[in-house]
């Protein structure tokens, strides 16, 4: 009976190990990011997603008011070429969340340059993709993110309620200065969701729980 009991712990044991890999959400880690064109060095889509301007940790830290922009990504006229002012509603951003989430929401500052909040990203569509950012699906279209009020500025949270997503996408079509060319960015970006383990990950528990049971078997014979 004890070692019968024993076995049966060890099932229930190893099967909740194995759900507790993808049961918790988090914030989402090594995000890269890439966009459509940026400034210059100073201002590349990296500045999205490396934590820097933020005070305080996760979700509820506040980025910094700059006047340079700096710790931020906006658009130029091409990859780091400073220049004119882009076409607005051609800018987009990708997060590539180096695996695959089941995501809850996306958390974004907006752009926080002093005397210069009208660059921010006003109408935004929010797409996702499942196959590694090959092909893009929608999830929301039309958002609206409010202009910075300065100082401090806290995130703004959209929802992004998918499965399986290994890419986000932002395509913008406007901004808050409503000019059709616009120096547009954005602060920083942070999504939440549960990490999604690889198929090897889910087979090993498997097997070992298979394990589990033919010995449990052999013992109570």
């Amino acid at each position: 009976m004890k070692i019968k009991t024993k076995t049966n712990l060890l099932i229930i044991s190893i099967a909740t190990l194995a759900f507790g890999i993808t049961s918790q959400a988090a914030m989402v880690v090594g995000v890269s990011a890439t966009a459509t064109t940026w400034y210059d060095a100073l201002h590349e889509p990296s500045y999205m997603v490396d934590g820097s301007g933020l005070t305080g940790v996760g979700f509820t830290a506040t980025h910094s008011e700059a006047e340079n922009a700096a710790n931020m990504w906006h658009a130029g006229e091409g990859a780091g070429i400073d220049g004119a002012a882009p076409i607005t509603d051609n800018q987009f951003v990708t997060f590539n969340l180096g695996g695959t989430y089941d995501l809850s929401t996306v958390s974004i500052w907006q752009m926080n340059q002093t005397a210069n909040f009208g660059r921010g990203v006003n109408q935004f569509d929010i797409l996702y993709s499942v196959d590694g950012g090959s092909t893009y699906l929608s999830s929301s279209l039309n958002n609206n993110l409010a202009i910075s009020t300065g100082g401090n500025i806290s995130a703004q949270n959209f929802s992004l309620v998918q499965t399986g997503v290994t890419h986000v996408r932002f395509e913008i079509d406007s901004a808050h200065s409503a000019n059709v060319n616009e120096y547009v960015g954005l602060s920083e970006v942070m999504f939440d969701g549960t990490l999604v383990p690889e198929p090897s990950s889910s087979l090993l528990f498997g097997s070992m729980a298979l394990f589990s049971l033919a010995y449990r078997r052999r013992l109570v014979r």
